[in-house]
């Protein structure tokens, strides 16, 4: 994958960020953006784990009414009534959330909720959450649908300000295997916010290109893609060094599997597009650095 651009999208962001928030610090913002209006949102759905992350980031937990099954950060939003999960969100669990604004990603299932509930006078947005452009723009229109834009564009330039100390230049790219399931074996490919997340923190993908973003990969292709590192989300706090894994001791042949560079690290931090996405490219950069 071409990242040339890539290294021009988080310091161009920056910059826009910088210019609007010379006078400007983080703040809770109950009481609207500095132009007075109040906050038009204050019974809040959110069907993802990363929207639910971003509301949190933005300072505006409290106005989550409810969430999915998989959202489980920030602590205090844990027990919220639930409406459903990520993959199926319950229409009739949200409508007795009784939300003025639901909040999903560009998704079929989420769009399938999002026309119901919009038949029915309830107010929704859809959000994209694929690359790390997309993260800014998602801020920016959760931030002015909740009436909080201000707080958006310290987030987004808070951000912005982390993953350029992040961006690692020069030098020697170990070849990235990510690996999001076992069986079938299923890795991710260019195109994404994960093969991004590699090259930010220093590696590049083994996965050439691909007609599909999380492509199945087979033997052959395991083999041929010969990656010096193989990462792997889990249940884990910090990156794990995983070299005596049963599951890839018989591809021995592979140069990660025979110089015991298996890593784990945590799914959450890595798997969600979210204001927690710079954790997830430092765990990346704590396995290429051999921990």
């Amino acid at each position: 994958m071409d990242h040339s651009g890539l290294a021009s999208v988080v310091p161009s962001r920056l910059i826009y960020c910088l210019v609007g928030l010379a006078c400007l610090a983080p703040c809770a913002c109950r009481q609207g953006p500095a132009e007075g209006r109040p906050c038009t949102a204050q019974r809040i759905v959110s069907l993802a784990p990363n929207i639910t992350e971003i509301i949190a980031a933005l300072g505006q937990a409290e106005r989550l009414v409810a969430i999915t099954g998989h959202c489980n950060w920030p602590q205090q939003i844990i027990d919220r009534p639930k409406v459903g999960t990520f993959w199926q969100p319950n229409l009739e669990a949200i409508i007795a959330a009784r939300p003025d604004l639901v909040i999903g990603l560009q998704m079929p299932s989420h769009g399938l909720v999002a026309d119901g509930l919009q038949r029915m006078g309830y107010r929704c947005l859809l959000v994209r959450l694929e690359r790390f452009e997309d993260l800014y723009d998602a801020i920016d229109r959760i931030a002015e649908a909740i009436g909080c834009s201000q707080q958006g564009r310290w987030l987004c330039g808070h951000l912005a300000r982390i993953q350029a100390g992040q961006l690692a230049v020069g030098g020697p790219r170990p070849r990235v295997l990510f690996v999001l399931q076992r069986q079938p074996l299923r890795v991710a490919g260019p195109e994404t916010f994960i093969d991004q997340a590699i090259y930010m923190a220093g590696g590049i993908n083994a996965i050439g290109p691909s007609p599909f973003r999380y492509p199945p990969i087979g033997i052959e292709e395991l083999l041929a893609s010969r990656p010096d590192l193989i990462i792997e989300p889990a249940a884990v706090v910090q990156p794990t060094r995983s070299a005596d894994d049963p599951f890839w001791a018989r591809f021995s042949q592979i140069p990660a599997v025979a110089r015991g560079r298996i890593y784990k690290i945590n799914e959450d931090l890595i798997s969600r597009l979210g204001p927690r996405i710079s954790d997830g490219i430092d765990q990346i950069a704590q396995c290429l650095h051999g921990l």
